[in-house]
């Protein structure tokens, strides 16, 4: 045996990967892995939770790893509630943004299942939203942005493929959010079309509130993941995340360290201008060698 196939990774090893790889990520990989965009007709659905800011001050009052670790069981605890509601109602898990979620419903009645999904998460939120710091408590809460269109994701990078979501139905989802009160969920006019009437209300920004659940929301059978590659759910990881998950079950790190948050702007106009290919290709190129 060489010594190159001795040091890859076992199968079971690289299927560690697939939990942490959105559905829309394995969908591509397994079916059109050349492809630079994949336009998908559906839901998303914009989650911020607040009170993780509040929690975290709280908490580093204790110092060491006893707030710390506080923090991070409360934020998973959450987070994994949200996500099982999303889950049993069809929905994928696109990305994490900090306190935020993205989810993206697509197939039969996603509009439907979106907001009914978006209702059950902000339920379960007032009902099991409060966290114990000691003497006193801080209480989850949420705002949501709810948006149906065709959107775009982009599988981008070189050392590991990325699945970005951009253009302008991107964008609207967000700004759904952002006219959302605390507590509030905002659908967009798209969602609100496709929607029974009597399920929104007041008018918010662009979109407007939804008032109460659909009365029929259906729900699709489980349909299991694509049997992709399972080295190409690996590759879908960043390289020092997948070094980390690859090695399995490992102590939990504290460590001191410099994050930085880059924004890129442009890609709703590079659509509407040179279309959805142009934008691809865009966010494949690489930045140029910087000359010595």
């Amino acid at each position: 045996m060489s010594a190159a196939a001795s040091s890859a990774p076992s199968v079971a090893a690289v299927e560690r990967a697939r939990p942490y790889v959105p559905r829309a990520m394995l969908d591509h990989l397994a079916l059109h892995p050349e492809r630079r965009v994949r336009p998908v007709d559906g839901t998303c659905v914009f989650v911020d939770v607040s009170g993780f800011t509040k929690l975290s001050e709280r908490l580093a009052r204790r110092g060491g790893r006893e707030g710390a670790e506080q923090l991070a069981d409360a934020i998973g605890a959450c987070f994994e509630r949200l996500l099982a509601v999303g889950y049993a109602k069809g929905g994928g898990l696109l990305k994490f943004g900090g306190d935020a979620l993205l989810l993206l419903f697509d197939g039969d009645a996603h509009a439907e299942r979106a907001c009914a999904s978006a209702a059950a998460m902000s339920a379960e939120l007032r009902e099991q939203g409060k966290v114990e710091t000691g003497r006193t408590s801080v209480q989850l809460r949420m705002s949501v942005g709810v948006h149906s269109a065709r959107y775009l994701l982009f599988p981008v990078g070189a050392s590991h493929r990325e699945l970005l979501i951009a253009g302008p139905a991107a964008t609207q989802v967000v700004r759904m959010e952002h006219a959302a009160g605390t507590g509030e969920i905002v659908v967009s006019p798209a969602t609100a079309a496709l929607l029974p009437r009597g399920v929104t209300g007041a008018a918010r920004g662009d979109g407007v509130l939804l008032r109460t659940l659909p009365p029929i929301v259906r729900r699709l059978p489980d349909e299991p993941i694509l049997a992709s590659d399972a080295s190409q759910a690996a590759l879908a990881l960043s390289t020092e995340l997948r070094t980390h998950v690859l090695a399995g079950p490992q102590p939990p790190e504290h460590r001191i360290v410099t994050v930085a948050f880059l924004r890129f702007d442009g890609a709703d106009a590079l659509v509407a201008e040179q279309g959805e290919e142009a934008a691809a290709r865009r966010s494949l190129r690489r930045p140029p060698t910087p000359s010595r």
